[in-house]
C-alpha cells in the first residue's frame, strides 16, 4: 500500500500546470482527450518513471525549476507536450469507436499573458483528489486512481481508492475511510488501528494484577503487579506482592490485619521447679525476639509436696522416711514410711497370716501369741489311722504321728480297709455262674459296691424260642417252644398249596411250595397258575407285535385313531414334505394297512394337533389346527369309506386369533369339534357342531364358564348326550373341569370340577359310563406325576373319590382312556423303566385297577403320544416312537391282556 501511495502522490506532483494546448482552446481538444490524459498520467504508466513531463520524485523540474506547488510568482512557463495517447484497446479506438489521438503540441503560457484556461479566470493548481477540476483540463481528479482495488494498513484488508478529507487519497478500508477496517489497538501482535504500527505503546494495555490469595490484596505487605504487552500478549505479573509467613518483623507479612501475630508467643516458660512457675515469658516485643528469663528457687527440697524447691530437675529428693512399726511377724516385715508423688506414705505393717497352725514358734497371726492355732495330725490308712497317737507341737518343735497296727486280708466285703493298704475289700472273690439256657451263658458276676455284696446277675434272653435252634433262648428252662411255622413259600398257586416247615430236635425242616396248577398261565382267572409270580402272564398282548406305519426318516408325530365299520383311520403330522402335513392311513380290522398313506390337502401352513372320529358311513371326519395365516385355525376334512377325500379343508374359524388344540366326536347324527380358543383375549373352550356330511350346523358356542383361562378340551358322547372335559388356570393351579352340552352343543347346568388335589392336574381324557362320565388326567399332587381317573354323574358332578391309577417313583403322563364292555382301557406315556414307553391297564366298572399293567411299546427310546379304540374285546393303539432316531408312527392291536369280568 505503501508504493501505492507514492504513485499517486508523484502523479499528483507531476500534473503540475499540465492543463491544455494553452491556446485555451479547451474546446478545441478531441473528445475524450482527458481521458486519454488521465489514462496515461496513472501511476508508473508515464515515462516509464511514473513522473509525468520527466518530474523528480519531489516535484521539481529537470532543469532545477521548483516544484509544482511553489508559489504563484515563481512558476516559470510551462511546455505542455502530449504525446500520442489511446484508450480502449490496441487500435486507438475510444467506446465510440473513434480515434482518440491527439497530435504533439507544446503550448508556452505564461501566468503574465493574461490568459486562463479556468472558467472562473483563476489560475490552475495541482489536481488534488476534492471533487474539483482543480488544473482546470476538463477532468476531475483525474489520474488519483480512485475505484481502484487496494490493500489496506495493518489488519484493514482489501478495498478500494478514495478521497480523504484533506484532497489525498487513501484506501477505503484504512482509518477514516467508507469501509474502515480499522478498530481498538490490542495486545495481539496485530496493527488493529491499522496506523502502521502493532502494539505501539506496550504500557496502553497494561493489567493490573494479582495471584496472592483471595481477600488479602491491599492488606499489610500485600500489593498487586502489573501485566505489559509482550510479544503480541500480556506478559507475567510483575512488582507484585503476595501473602510470605509472618516473622518478628512488625509488619503484616502474611496479609491477615494483624502484626507479628505469630510471633508474639515466643518461650513462656523456663527453667526447672518453683524457677520456672515464676519464669518471665520471651517472644516477639516491638519487632524484635526476646529471650525467657527463670525465677529463683525456693527451698531444699527436704518436706513431700511434690514440687522441685531447689530447681535441680529432682522434687522431695531431701526427704527422710520414717521406718518400723507392728508385731510379731508384721514388725519383723513392715513397709517403711515414703514419699509417693508428693504424698508421705507412713511406715505400714506387714499382712498377718489368717491364722497360727504351723509349729514354728513364730506369731504368725500379729496377735501376740505363738502357734496357738497348731492342729494335731492324724496318720496311717484304714483300720492302722482309727488306733493312731496323732502329733502334737512343743515349744516351737513338732512331734509326729505313729499309726497303728493292721487288721485282716480285706477278703470280706465290709466296706474297711483292713489291711491298711489305702485300698477297700480289695481280695473280694466274686461269684461268677447263675441263670438258665443262654442267659447262664453270659452272666453278670458279683461284685462289692462301697461295702455292699451285689449278687450274680443272668445274662438276658435272646428271643422267644422262635427259631428251631434247640437253645434255650428265652432262659425258661425249655427249647424252641416259640417257634413259628413257615408257610410262606412259592409264589402263586404254588404258594397257596405249600407244606409248612416245623422243628424237631433243633432242626428245622424248611416249608415246601406246592405243585403249579398250569404250565401256561394263559387261562385270565387271575392266579398265577404257573407260579412264576406274574398272574395270567402269558394272555396274549398284542397280535403281531408292534406294527411301523411309517419308515421315511423324516418325522411323524401326534397320531389319532378311530375305527368305523371294520376299517380302523389313523391321522398325523407328518414332515417328509419339509412341512408339517396331515397323513391319512386306512387299516384293515386286523390292523394291516390298506394301500399307501395319503396326505389329506396341499394347503400351506403346519398341520398340527390332528383328531379323528367316524362318521357312521365307513368313513371318517378329521380336524386338526393350520397355522398358514400366521395364527392356529380349527379345519375339518371328511374321509369316504374307500379312503377318497369328501371335504377336503373346511376352515371353521375366522378371526384374529389362535385357535387350537381341536378334539372331534361323532354321535350318531353330528360331528362335535371343540378347541381352545383366544378370541376374546382369553383362552375360552368352543364347540362347533356339523351335519354328518360336515355342513357347519349354526355358528361355534362357547362351552366353557368362568373368567380362568380354559385350555386343552377333549368331548365324548353317551347316546345322544354329550360333555366337555378341559383344564382350568386357577392363578397357576391347574383343575380338571366336566360341562355337560345340550344337543345344540350349548352348556347345561353348571360346570364341575372333577379334581381335587392340590397339585396340577392337566390332560384330561373322557369316555362315557353307564350313568355318566369316566375322566382321566395327569396329576403332581404326590410330588411326581401320576395318573387319576374318576366318575362323574350325567351332570358331570363327581361321584364317589378321585383314584389314582399309577404309583411309581417316575413319571406317568398324557392318558388316552376308552370305555370297554364292562370296564375301561386306559393307556399312556411312562417312565417307570427309566425310558418313556406306552403302558395299558385293565381299569374295571368303578375305576379301579384289573390285573397288572401291561407295557405295549418295547423299543429303546422314548414313545409318547397314545391313542386307543376299543371293539369287541379287542383294543387298538396307535402312538410315536423315535426307536430309529426321528419320529415314527406305530399301531397295535389285541386283547392286551385279561379284562375284568363284566358288572
Amino acid at each position: 500500500m505503501t508504493s501505492v501511495r507514492l504513485g499517486l502522490l508523484g502523479v499528483l506532483l507531476g500534473l503540475g500546470w499540465a492543463c491544455d494546448d494553452g491556446g485555451g482552446g479547451a474546446g478545441d481538444a478531441a473528445p475524450g482527450d482527458d481521458a486519454v490524459v488521465t489514462a496515461d498520467m496513472r501511476a508508473g504508466e508515464i515515462d516509464g518513471g511514473g513522473q509525468p513531463d520527466g518530474a523528480r520524485p519531489d516535484g521539481s523540474r529537470p532543469d532545477g525549476s521548483p516544484p509544482a506547488d511553489a508559489g504563484d510568482a515563481a512558476r516559470p512557463p510551462v511546455d505542455a507536450l502530449v504525446e500520442d495517447a489511446r484508450v480502449g484497446d490496441a487500435s486507438g479506438e475510444d467506446a465510440a469507436g473513434r480515434d482518440a489521438s491527439v497530435e504533439d503540441a507544446a503550448v508556452d503560457a505564461t501566468p503574465d499573458e493574461g490568459v486562463s484556461p479556468c472558467p472562473d479566470g483563476r489560475r490552475p493548481r495541482p489536481e488534488i483528489c476534492d471533487g474539483v477540476d482543480d488544473d482546470c483540463d476538463g477532468a476531475i481528479d483525474e489520474g488519483l486512481g480512485l475505484a481502484d482495488a487496494c490493500e489496506g494498513i495493518g489488519r484493514c484488508g482489501v478495498g478500494f481508492i478514495e478521497c480523504d478529507d484533506e484532497g489525498g487519497v487513501r484506501c477505503s478500508t484504512d482509518p477514516g475511510g467508507s469501509t474502515s477496517q480499522a478498530g481498538v489497538e490490542r495486545c495481539n501482535g496485530v496493527d488493529d488501528d491499522c496506523d502502521g504500527v502493532t502494539d505501539e505503546d506496550p504500557n496502553a494495555f497494561a493489567q493490573a494484577c494479582y495471584e496472592g490469595l483471595p481477600g488479602t490484596e491491599g492488606v499489610g505487605e500485600c500489593r498487586a503487579g502489573t501485566r505489559v504487552c509482550v510479544d503480541g500478549r500480556l506478559g507475567e505479573c510483575v512488582d507484585q506482592r503476595v501473602t510470605s509467613p509472618e516473622v518478628c518483623n512488625g509488619r503484616d507479612d502474611d496479609c491477615d490485619g494483624s502484626t507479628d501475630e505469630d510471633q508474639a508467643a515466643g518461650e513462656q516458660a523456663c527453667g526447672q521447679g518453683v524457677c520456672r512457675e515464676a519464669s518471665t515469658p520471651g517472644g516477639c516485643v516491638g519487632g524484635r525476639e526476646v529471650a525467657c528469663r527463670p525465677g529463683p528457687p525456693t527451698g531444699d527440697d527436704a518436706d513431700c509436696d511434690a514440687i522441685d524447691d531447689d530447681c535441680d530437675g529432682r522434687v522431695d529428693e531431701g526427704y527422710a522416711p520414717l521406718a518400723g512399726c507392728g508385731v510379731g511377724v508384721c514388725a519383723d516385715r513392715a513397709r517403711p514410711g515414703r514419699c509417693e508423688a508428693g504424698i508421705e506414705v507412713p511406715c505400714a505393717p506387714a499382712p498377718p497370716a489368717q491364722n497360727d497352725l504351723a509349729c514354728d514358734g513364730a506369731d504368725d497371726d500379729c496377735d501376740g501369741r505363738t502357734d496357738e492355732d497348731y492342729q494335731p495330725v492324724t496318720c496311717g490308712t484304714g483300720v492302722c489311722r482309727e488306733g493312731a497317737q496323732a502329733s502334737a507341737c512343743v515349744g516351737g518343735v513338732e512331734r509326729i504321728c505313729m499309726p497303728g497296727p493292721p487288721d485282716g486280708d480285706d477278703a470280706d466285703c465290709d466296706g474297711r480297709d483292713n489291711d491298711c493298704d489305702g485300698r477297700v475289700d480289695e481280695g473280694y472273690r466274686p461269684v461268677v455262674a447263675c441263670g438258665d439256657g443262654v442267659c447262664a451263658q453270659n452272666p453278670q458276676p458279683s461284685r462289692c459296691d462301697n461295702g455292699r455284696e451285689v449278687p450274680c446277675q443272668p445274662g438276658l434272653p435272646i428271643g422267644g424260642d422262635l427259631d428251631c435252634n434247640g437253645v434255650d433262648d428265652d432262659c425258661d428252662g425249655r427249647t424252641d417252644e416259640g417257634y413259628v411255622v413257615d408257610r410262606s413259600c412259592g409264589r402263586g398257586v404254588c404258594a397257596a398249596n405249600a407244606l409248612p416247615s416245623f422243628c424237631q430236635d433243633g432242626v428245622a425242616t424248611p416249608c415246601r411250595p406246592g405243585p403249579p396248577a398250569a404250565a401256561v398261565d394263559d387261562d385270565c382267572d387271575g392266579l398265577d397258575s404257573d407260579c412264576d409270580g406274574v398272574i395270567d402272564d402269558e394272555v396274549v398282548r398284542l397280535i403281531g407285535g408292534e406294527q411301523r406305519i411309517t419308515d421315511h426318516g423324516l418325522g411323524a408325530i401326534q397320531p389319532s385313531l378311530a375305527r368305523s365299520g371294520d376299517t380302523y383311520g389313523l391321522v398325523w403330522s407328518d414332515n417328509r414334505d419339509a412341512s408339517a402335513e396331515l397323513y391319512y392311513q386306512r387299516l384293515d380290522q386286523a390292523g394291516q394297512p390298506v394301500g399307501a398313506a395319503v396326505r389329506l390337502q396341499l394347503i400351506a401352513g403346519a398341520k398340527l394337533r390332528p383328531t379323528i372320529a367316524p362318521d357312521g358311513a365307513g368313513g371318517f371326519g378329521v380336524a386338526w389346527h393350520n397355522t398358514r395365516t400366521g395364527r392356529a385355525q380349527v379345519h375339518f376334512a371328511r374321509i369316504a369309506a374307500d379312503g377318497s377325500i369328501l371335504v377336503p379343508d373346511l376352515r371353521l374359524v375366522e378371526t384374529q386369533a389362535n385357535a387350537f388344540n381341536p378334539r372331534i366326536d361323532f354321535n350318531g347324527e353330528d360331528f362335535a369339534i371343540v378347541w381352545s380358543d383366544q378370541r376374546t383375549g382369553t383362552d375360552q373352550v368352543r364347540l362347533q357342531r356339523l351335519s354328518a356330511v360336515g355342513v357347519p350346523l349354526g355358528d361355534a358356542l362357547v362351552v366353557s364358564q368362568g373368567e380362568e383361562p380354559a385350555t386343552v378340551p377333549t368331548v365324548a358322547h353317551r347316546g345322544a348326550a354329550r360333555a366337555v372335559a378341559y383344564n382350568i388356570d386357577r392363578q397357576g393351579d391347574f383343575d380338571i373341569v366336566l360341562q355337560p352340552v345340550g344337543a345344540d352343543g350349548a352348556p347345561q347346568g353348571a360346570r364341575q370340577i372333577v379334581s381335587a388335589g392340590m397339585g396340577n392336574s392337566n390332560a384330561p381324557t373322557l369316555a362315557p359310563s353307564p350313568n355318566g362320565w369316566a375322566v382321566g388326567w395327569y396329576d403332581t399332587r404326590d410330588d411326581n406325576t401320576e395318573i387319576y381317573a374318576a366318575l362323574a354323574g350325567a351332570n358331570g358332578a363327581r361321584i364317589g373319590a378321585e383314584i389314582r391309577i399309577t404309583n411309581d417313583l417316575r413319571p406317568s403322563f398324557l392318558p388316552a382312556l376308552v370305555a370297554a364292555g364292562g370296564g375301561y382301557g386306559l393307556a399312556w406315556s411312562d417312565r417307570r423303566t427309566g425310558n418313556d414307553e406306552i403302558w395299558f391297564q385293565h381299569l374295571d366298572a368303578q375305576l379301579q385297577p384289573f390285573g397288572q399293567p401291561e407295557r405295549i411299546s418295547v423299543g429303546p427310546d422314548a414313545s409318547f403320544g397314545a391313542t386307543v379304540v376299543y371293539t369287541a374285546g379287542t383294543f387298538a393303539l396307535g402312538w410315536y416312537d423315535r426307536r430309529h432316531g426321528p419320529d415314527e408312527i406305530y399301531f397295535g392291536l389285541g386283547p392286551i391282556g385279561c379284562a375284568p369280568p363284566a358288572p
